[in-house]
């Protein structure tokens, strides 16, 4: 009888906290594993911690305690230099829009750039 193991999660959290420097407790022992390829939303209400789970994720922030993984890399120990590559493996539209005013939503979701007008297609040339 074979034994299946399963695939390490994509993005893992194991007993996470994050405390400011204020003292406000923003996430409590999260533990979490998110699949390869899986869609997450993330909701609750205000002041719930989603900002501060999403900055944790894309190393905006550190976590207080805790290990944080992403494709089995420890975020605690990635270089500073290494960021742009971990965010880029991250799809996520923020609730306040940040966007450049000369693209659209659709854009940054598909990273294909927007056709200019001056811009000759492969099929004109």
């Amino acid at each position: 009888m074979a034994t299946i193991i399963p695939a390490a999660p994509q993005i893992s959290l194991d007993h996470v906290q994050k405390t400011y420097p204020n003292g406000t407790v923003a996430l409590r022992d999260v533990t979490l594993e998110i699949p390869k390829q899986d869609f997450v939303f993330l909701v609750g209400p205000s002041g719930a911690g989603k900002s501060t789970l999403v900055r944790l994720l894309i190393r905006e922030e550190k976590a207080t305690t805790g290990t944080i993984r992403v494709e089995g890399q420890d975020l605690s120990r990635l270089k500073r230099r290494h960021l742009p590559y971990l965010r880029r493996k991250i799809g996520m539209v923020f609730q306040d829009f940040k966007l450049l005013p000369n693209l659209t939503v659709f854009w940054v979701i598909d990273q294909r750039p927007p056709r200019s007008s001056t811009t000759r297609s492969p099929r004109s040339a």
